[in-house]
């Protein structure tokens, strides 16, 4: 068998092909999945998916980056990432939640996704007057209704325009 050649760290980053956050998060966790829903309802306003992660790379660090690609983004670091890319208003129970749909704006809402206390990211886009609110899933491309009573309010931004 042929001995391999030891490389210099310099030399290797020549060899091996650098991957950038989405492909990476493909390898990594086996798929583009439900883990980045905020990530997309970010790129649904116009970025590119690679630029959302690489700056919650710059916000919060690699090990933060690669936890947010196994696991997903944590609430608590929604504010600063989507503040990075749109400015926002706070939105923080249904009656604002609906001056903003009566406004045009679409709303970045977390929604109850099952047991545990998990959330999932979609888009907000109109309500019925009733407590059922139109959203559009940026991760699964489909538009469906939501009962006012699955909006975890811990995080709701109103988009009032990509910076």
């Amino acid at each position: 068998m042929k001995k391999l050649e030891k490389l210099k760290l310099k030399e290797l980053k020549n060899v091996v092909n650098i991957l950038d956050a989405v492909n990476a998060k493909s390898i990594f966790g086996g798929g583009i999945d439900d883990n980045d829903c905020l990530i997309e309802a970010i790129a649904y306003f116009g970025y590119s998916e690679n630029d959302v992660w690489a700056k919650y790379t710059e916000l919060y660090g690699a090990s933060a980056t690669l936890s947010a690609i196994e696991n997903g983004v944590p609430v608590g670091n929604a504010d600063a990432l989507v503040n990075s890319f749109l400015s926002t208003v706070n939105v923080s129970n249904e009656n604002s939640l609906n001056n903003e749909l009566n406004s045009g704006r679409d709303v970045i809402l977390t929604i109850c996704a099952g047991s545990g206390g998990s959330t999932h990211a979609v888009i907000a886009l109109s309500s019925d007057g009733n407590g059922s609110y139109t959203c559009y899933d940026p991760d699964s491309g489909q538009t469906y209704s939501v009962e006012s009573g699955d909006i975890d309010f811990s995080y709701a931004a109103s988009v009032t325009d990509c910076n």
